[in-house]
């Protein structure tokens, strides 16, 4: 639970988290006009 509350902290101030994380936040920011893979 620890490890997800830093994730969730990072991706907060616009940190990329490699791995699941970075799944989540990428499609956010890149929204569905900018392709970003």
């Amino acid at each position: 639970m620890l490890a997800r509350a830093s994730m969730q902290d990072q991706s907060r101030k616009g940190h990329v988290v490699p791995g699941c994380m970075a799944l989540t936040v990428t499609p956010v920011e890149a929204g569905p006009g900018k392709p970003r893979a």
